[in-house]
């Protein structure tokens, strides 16, 4: 069992003990009015503050009412929940079914409620639902609303012998014969259903009266008969200024007579019927000249109406400035006033035209005589013209030809210039790289005369020394370290170009045929080697181990470049350059070479990188990776055979590396 408390919240025993549940358990407010168990099991607890619906574990709160103080609740048949509130009428919950969405419709005095305040409700056996207000009681028609969408209340107060006027909360019920109790502030009324019989009867609508200005009036002063059976005037034609007139009606309705209501239309002036209306008198003002007809109808308490109105015709005179035949006097007037106006103008606009004619042959006559004048002054003026047009083209024939000149000679310095600027930049970059190269082949000189002495020494010792002993193992790590270092040597010294090389006749495709075998296995699977020759290549006069070791060297460098893979491309050409083709090839001069392209598709490099890439133990690795000497072992060798190469890369768009190998005269 439940119990709603006024500010305790809720109250449940079991038969043994009571379990609360207020607003800290989820419960929207603790003052209760009302509780309701739905068809599912679910309670409803209607508050102050709203409704919650528990079920069984959680409270929920449900929003969107039209007033918060919740004091009554219903279901109807079809599972959908109806709150009575206090201040804001009605309010329907449609309960969601299987893919629908919850919402609310709300049912207040402006669709017809007697009052807002809802103190309590209960459905008849018609399903029609009674709503119990402090102005009486209203009973709303459900099924009407369900079909249609209409909003019909019927009200039920003093003069429907609902005496008690204001309901008391939730103090209704439905007996047994279908009868509904309602408790009042004074007494208990009952409301007996079978007695309940709507009146059919159409009022019948009269005409009782006609007033101008809200004033009785004597009409024979406007008309020469009067209705015997209505008292009205007919035939009734009003002066224009006799235009405010009062319309006084009655709806006969036996049963309760002060329940019958009205709609009247006046023809001429009103597009529609009025509102409707209790009061049994209208009033229209101002009224404009023109014929009308007056008509009127009226319910009784059941909305029945009758069919056929009550209808009254008169007519209001226009002044007579706004007759037809006034008009038409104004019209002949304006036409001959007009009609004198134009003749007057037209005397007035010839004896002009004589004027200005006469001033017209006067002024021709002058302008003949200053035409010839102005023949003359134009021929003076176009030998003028002339003679200036023929020295402005002579000076800007002259102006075009030096602007011409200027211009070339502008482009032939800037060229000059551009050309000065690149030469000086390969000269620095040679004088530079031949710097390094002296510096380094001096020291890689005598440092491998120290390295020979140090290894020969460790092979000595070695030798002396029983290999069981620990020193033999330590003079093993010296002999490595001296190999190491005399390697390093041997690229400086190749950079430096202090190698000694055996040069003969070489074919580098068949160089590069001979490393293919060795640069798939040093590249690894993940890196695609795409070879392009040039058919019958010139040959060139070189060290075959020292192409190799250069080719070897791009190849590794653009592994490096490709840790995630790639394509690595190898390219030989034969190619000629003149003149015209060393101004856009650095270090470049005209003859025949053989061309070999390696490019890959890595990282690539930045300018800055580029113009340090041969320089020895430059290197963009990580410490311990790497010596730096493979590109200025290269860069060493192909200028000990009178080449050079060319370095293309971008950042993210790989590299390309060109060596120009010079052709053999032998070709």
């Amino acid at each position: 069992m439940w119990f709603g408390t006024n500010g305790g919240g809720v109250s449940k025993y079991d038969g043994v003990t009571f379990a609360n549940f207020t607003t800290k358990e989820g419960l929207c407010d603790n003052t209760v009015s009302s509780i309701l168990e739905d068809r599912g099991g679910n309670l409803w607890f209607g508050t102050d503050g709203g409704v919650s619906e528990f079920d069984g574990k959680t409270f929920t709160t449900k929003e969107d009412l039209s007033n918060y103080i919740v004091l009554s609740m219903l279901e109807d048949g079809e599972g959908n929940l109806w709150f009575g509130t206090y201040g804001g009428g009605v309010s329907k919950y449609n309960y969601p079914r299987k893919g629908e969405v919850e919402s609310f419709e709300t049912f207040t005095s402006r669709d017809g409620l007697c009052d807002d305040a809802v103190l309590s409700m209960v459905f008849d056996d018609a399903g029609n639902l009674w709503i119990g207000t402090n102005k009486g009681v209203d009973r709303f028609d459900t099924s009407g609303y369900k079909k249609t969408g209409k909003k019909i209340f019927k009200h039920y107060g003093r003069e429907e012998g609902f005496i008690g006027i204001e309901c008391n909360q939730n103090a209704v019920c439905k007996d047994s014969k279908g009868d509904i109790w309602f408790g009042t502030v004074k007494r208990v009324v009952k409301y007996v259903s079978k007695n309940d019989r709507p009146n059919m009867v159409e009022p019948v609508t009269h005409i009782t009266n006609l007033r101008l200005f809200s004033g009785d009036v004597d009409w024979s002063i406007y008309t020469d008969s009067v209705s015997k059976k209505s008292g009205l005037p007919v035939g009734l034609e009003l002066p224009y200024n006799q235009n405010h007139i009062t319309f006084d009606f009655i709806g006969v309705s036996l049963t309760i007579p002060e329940k019958v209501r009205y709609r009247c239309k006046l023809e001429g002036f009103d597009k529609n019927w009025s509102h409707i209306m209790r009061e049994a008198h209208v009033t229209y003002s101002n009224l404009p000249p023109g014929k009308y007809t007056f008509r009127v109808i009226a319910c009784n308490g059941d909305d029945v109406w009758n069919k056929k109105p009550t209808n009254y015709s008169f007519a209001i005179i226009p002044p007579f400035w706004r007759t037809w035949w006034f008009y038409f006097f104004c019209m002949m007037a304006g036409t001959g006033i007009i009609y004198t106006l134009v003749k007057m103008r037209i005397r007035n606009l010839e004896r002009k035209r004589r004027i200005l004619e006469e001033k017209v042959d006067m002024r021709t006559i002058q302008l003949k005589e200053e035409k010839g004048k102005v023949e003359k002054i134009n021929e003076a003026l176009k030998k003028i013209k002339d003679e200036l047009e023929m020295r402005v083209e002579e000076r800007t024939s002259e102006l075009r030809v030096a602007n011409k000149q200027l211009k070339k000679e502008i482009a032939e310095r800037k060229k000059a210039e551009e050309e000065k600027e690149k030469i000086q930049a390969q000269f620095y970059q040679a004088q530079k790289m031949e710097s390094i190269g002296r510096l380094a082949g001096g020291i890689a000189h005598d440092f491998n005369n120290l390295l020979t002495a140090i290894q020969g020494y460790t092979y000595l010792s070695m030798k002396k020394i029983d290999r069981s002993e620990p020193l033999h193992k330590y003079l093993g790590h010296v002999r490595d370290a001296t190999v190491r270092g005399t390697d390093l040597t041997n690229q400086l010294l190749l950079f430096s170009r202090r190698h000694q090389m055996e040069f003969t006749s070489l074919n580098v495709n068949e160089t590069v045929d001979d490393l293919l075998k060795m640069l798939s296995y040093l590249i690894g699977d993940d890196i695609t080697v795409d070879i392009n020759l040039q058919p019958d290549p010139w040959m060139v006069w070189g060290d075959k181990g020292n192409i190799e070791q250069v080719i070897m060297n791009l190849a590794l460098n653009a592994r490096d470049a490709m840790p995630k893979g790639g394509k690595l491309t190898i390219e030989t050409q034969n190619v000629t350059l003149k003149k015209k083709d060393c101004e856009v090839i650095p270090e470049s001069r005209p003859g025949r070479f053989v061309c070999l392209l390696v490019a890959d598709m890595g990282i690539g490099m930045d300018g800055e990188t580029v113009q340090n890439i041969f320089e020895p133990f430059f290197s963009t690795k990580e410490v311990g990776k790497g010596t730096g000497l493979g590109l200025s072992t290269a860069y060493g060798i192909i200028k000990q055979h009178e080449g050079w190469i060319n370095v293309y890369s971008e950042c993210g768009k790989g590299s390309v590396f060109k060596v120009y190998l010079p052709a053999h005269s032998t070709n």
